[in-house]
């Protein structure tokens, strides 16, 4: 363990916080213990003088009887009884002291205090009858046990929230090698740690969308980039050098420049969208500006929308409705489509033909497996989804009476 890990330092932290509370219920023990022994010695020492004095005086006579009974006292002078409890393993000597040539040991035996007097020519025991209280002590014993678990729980309850960070490092580490799999920070807990690794899985899967969106844009571009290199190799080995087929050259070559300018909208769309410009645009801008780029006339775009206001980020949003009208048109049964708001001010574009094959959401998918017509459909929808996200807005599905309704609904 490095000594400038976070598991180093609370290991560190518990273990001195444990030493100190055994420091401290060790002086507390020692305290109460010297405490116990200046009472004991100062309420039996005179009273072991007393009955000394009494018995060299006048023996055990029924004045010192009455005398013991008064302090709840009994007393043993028969070598038998006292050996007995003086050779007892369970007799616990407290204090053991010698003054004067007499030896006081005060011992205590099965939760009572004896009282053992040895001098010259004089040996005797006497019991105090007085059940011994150790609720002191014992409240210390409970308080240092409840502190200790206390501890113990604690610092396992700490370590074992923080162990998660050895694999959410791990896994950071593999972003560099475009390991996006999260999968072992699934933790449901709303604890800091748990929140990272929520947040850093988060994070990853939305890298692993921006590859795979940049992977099957990139790869559909360059294959509409290809296909408009061929045609204009065609065209410019195979046909006459007259003014129609260089329009049609020239032609070709503006929608490659126009492709790879849409390809940088998009590089630009994907590193951006938290942090898109929006303003307040009219509906019929909008459309008027997608559909000049569009080599459609008006019948193949029939116009039936109010001239709402949207809050959008024009070259983006722009962008979008370009695609779905161009989508709309391409993929329609009689080569034309229509728009059309309805009262909730959200945005229809609808066309005449076969029900999508798939859920909309598989379209989304950028991993769903779809052929090559049909992935230049995917790619649009995708990069229309994401530029309507980014704008506050979404994309809806519906197909009625034969015709494909797509609606682009404000989000609440």
């Amino acid at each position: 363990m490095k000594t400038r890990s976070v598991f180093f330092s609370i290991s560190v932290a518990f273990f001195i916080s444990l030493l100190v509370s055994i420091v401290a219920f060790s002086v507390i023990m020692l305290n109460i213990h010297h405490n116990l022994e200046h009472k004991l010695q100062k309420k039996y020492y005179p009273l072991s003088f007393a009955i000394a004095r009494s018995i060299r005086r006048s023996g055990f006579n029924k004045q010192l009887k009455t005398s013991l009974k008064k302090f709840n006292l009994k007393l043993f002078i028969d070598n038998k009884s006292m050996n007995r409890i003086l050779r007892d393993p369970h007799t616990k000597v407290e204090i053991n002291q010698v003054k004067s040539n007499l030896l006081f040991r005060v011992l205590e035996h099965h939760g009572f205090y004896y009282v053992y007097i040895k001098a010259p020519n004089l040996r005797f025991i006497f019991k105090d009858k007085t059940k011994i209280n150790e609720d002191n002590a014992m409240y210390v014993v409970s308080i240092f046990i409840f502190i200790v678990l206390i501890l113990i729980l604690a610092f396992y309850s700490t370590i074992k929230k923080l162990l998660p960070l050895k694999r959410i490092r791990k896994k950071v580490k593999s972003l560099a090698e475009e390991d996006f799999d999260f999968s072992c920070c699934k933790l449901t807990g709303h604890d800091e740690v748990s929140l990272l690794a929520r947040e850093l899985k988060n994070s990853a899967g939305k890298l692993e969308s921006l590859k795979k969106t940049r992977h099957i844009f990139i790869k559909n571009i360059v294959y509409s980039l290809k296909q408009n290199i061929v045609e204009g190799n065609v065209l410019s080995k195979n046909l006459e050098k007259d003014e129609e087929n260089c329009e049609c050259i020239e032609k070709i070559f503006k929608k490659l420049d126009y492709l790879v300018g849409e390809f940088i909208s998009t590089e630009e769309l994907i590193f951006s969208s938290n942090y898109l410009e929006r303003s307040t645009y009219c509906l019929a801008d909008i459309v008027d500006s997608a559909t000049e780029s569009l080599s459609y006339d008006s019948k193949q775009i029939q116009s039936k929308y109010k001239n709402i206001r949207l809050k959008v980020n024009f070259k983006f949003f722009t962008l979008a409705i370009k695609h779905l009208i161009d989508n709309a048109v391409k993929y329609s049964s009689d080569n034309s489509m229509f728009i059309r708001t309805n009262k909730d001010e959200d945005i229809i574009f609808g066309n005449k033909g076969d029900r999508l094959s798939q859920k909309l959401e598989k379209y989304l998918e950028l991993a769903y497996d779809i052929d090559e017509k049909e992935s230049l459909f995917g790619l649009g929808l995708c990069m229309i989804q994401n530029i309507l996200n980014a704008n506050s807005y979404s994309l809806k599905y519906d197909y009625v009476d034969k015709i494909n309704l797509f609606t682009i609904c404000k989000n609440p």
